[in-house]
């Protein structure tokens, strides 16, 4: 039997939190699932007039399609806990003024859910987190006409109405930092390898669009992988020149006689995390690439110095994301200590992206009490540079909100910055 989800159906929650008993005074309901029943479903004509738009003494309600249940709890909890810190902390935000209505991600689908959040008269929504429902969750947006903030690292949905932002760190943020720094740097022949998957994928197509003229940096080496390997012998033989391939052992796991094979670059660029580097690390030696300049990304996953393989990396040059790797910009590292006083455990990144989600829609909403947008697409879309707890972040024509990545030398020797953003792992659509 299906559910049907009636518009005023409100399963209200009493937020307790233990450690930090303000934080519960913040508004927040689920709305639906509810009763079965024979409902049907809402039918909205093709030309729908805009989200409401709140005067200054009104309410805003924010829509959060976020997992409350399910493989993603843990996750939704962390997004749920960086809204409501938001919502307290910050000295110029009323939390009064704010109210979140909740749909679990995991229970409704992305059509239904949007209808409800147009029903109870949303600005905006936040949400979702995965990727497969952020189409369909876009789709219906444009189709109610209701402005939607992508937690999802989607941000080519972006360019398909003004409607539509986009805030989470993605693989086209990481890949056109990297390409940014490969561009103020030296090396001008370079070569990337990468996983065989849409993060390795979209990552390729942001670093190579971004690299620039290919007379001054060019891509002349790439290789991709199987994510679930750990030889990465052939994808790695496949960045030597073709002389050194048909000389040259075929697997790393099968000799142990280290041969000097000619690469025609000068740097190279792996598309993967820490973990995944630690594992290439020894068999990149092993093909005589410990003299090449190796470019990393973080993305959630801080670099540990955990064993030989993790030394192997000495040197290689990360993308630091929110100074996990480098000490925090002041706003970060005030970030983490309040939600460790909060909450007794080391934040993350969902709940701080959670938690700059409402730093910017705070400012949206000044610009609109100043009279300086019509409405809250443009509002949003005329923010200036911010610095966030998330560190410097801005918004693109598009509508995709970035942070600023930056570059770092791994040194096996020194310890890491304490108190970092934790990534829990990341959800596998």
């Amino acid at each position: 039997m299906s559910r049907l989800f009636p518009a005023f159906l409100f399963l209200s929650i009493i937020l307790q939190a233990a450690t930090a008993p303000a934080i519960s005074s913040i508004r927040e309901m689920v709305i639906g699932p509810g009763k079965s029943g024979s409902e049907p479903a809402t039918v909205y004509p093709l030309s729908l007039p805009s989200a409401p738009r709140p005067t200054k003494t009104e309410t805003w309600k924010i829509g959060v399609y976020l997992p409350v249940a399910g493989a993603y709890r843990e996750i939704g909890q962390r997004l749920r806990r960086g809204l409501r810190l938001a919502l307290k902390s910050e000295a110029e935000i009323q939390p009064e003024m704010w109210r979140l209505l909740i749909v679990d991600s995991t229970a409704v689908e992305p059509a239904r859910a949007l209808v409800l959040f147009r029903k109870n008269q949303v600005v905006l929504v936040l949400g979702p987190l995965q990727s497969r429902l952020a189409d369909a969750s876009v789709n219906q947006a444009i189709a109610l006409n209701l402005p939607i903030m992508l937690w999802a690292p989607r941000p080519e949905l972006c360019a398909r109405n003004r409607l539509i932002f986009q805030h989470f760190l993605s693989a086209a943020n990481q890949g056109r930092a990297l390409a940014e720094l490969l561009r103020q740097g030296e090396e001008k022949k370079i070569a990337l390898l990468y996983p065989e998957n849409d993060f390795g994928r979209d990552f390729r197509a942001s670093l190579i669009a971004n690299l620039g003229p290919e007379q001054t940096h060019s891509l002349v080496r790439e290789s991709f992988y199987d994510p679930h390997s750990v030889d990465f012998s052939s994808a790695i033989k496949l960045l030597q020149t073709l002389e050194s391939q048909s000389a040259f052992p075929q697997s790393f796991f099968n000799h142990t006689v280290q041969l000097r094979p000619d690469y025609p670059f000068s740097a190279l660029v792996i598309a993967d995390f820490y973990p995944r580097l630690r594992l290439l690390a020894p068999q990149l030696r092993f093909f005589g690439l410990e003299q090449c300049r190796i470019y990393g990304i973080i993305g959630g996953h801080p670099p540990r110095r955990a064993g030989e393989n993790g030394k192997a990396l000495e040197g290689t040059v990360f993308l630091d994301f929110c100074g996990n790797l480098t000490p925090a910009p002041p706003r970060s590292q005030n970030y983490r200590d309040l939600y460790q006083t909060h909450y007794g455990e080391t934040a993350s990144i969902y709940d701080l992206y959670a938690y700059d989600s409402i730093l910017i829609l705070q400012q949206a909403r000044q610009n609109l009490n100043q009279g300086k947008a019509c409405d809250l697409p443009q509002a949003l879309l005329s923010l200036p540079v911010m610095e966030l707890a998330g560190g410097q972040t801005q918004i693109s024509a598009d509508g995709e909100f970035s942070k600023k990545l930056c570059p770092a030398v791994f040194q096996f020797s020194k310890p890491p910055p304490k108190n970092r953003i934790d990534f829990l792992g990341a959800p596998q659509d």
